[in-house]
């Protein structure tokens, strides 16, 4: 009867010590999540900075784009008035 007590009181500690790492796995896991949450957040916040300056740059670019493209029409009209100044 001993022995049997010797083993429950074994097997008792063993379970007690299975539920005490069993509880600190599921914190480190808990923790690993948060940690990971919070890392895609500040991932998601960069993208989106990134994409708003991609934007942004695109944007700039068009009206530099026009802005050459009238200076070019400008210029191109002022060579003709010169031109024509001189065939006169």
């Amino acid at each position: 009867m001993e022995a049997k007590d010797e083993i429950i009181a074994e097997l008792r500690d063993v379970s007690r010590d299975m539920q005490g790492q069993l509880h600190t796995k599921t914190d480190e896991i808990k923790t690993l999540i948060d940690s990971m949450e919070s890392y895609k957040k500040h991932k998601e916040i960069e993208v989106y900075k990134v994409k708003n300056k991609q934007k942004e740059t695109a944007m700039e670019l068009t009206v530099l784009i026009k802005e050459h493209e009238k200076q070019k029409r400008d210029a191109g009209e002022k060579l003709k008035l010169l031109n024509d100044m001189f065939k006169q």
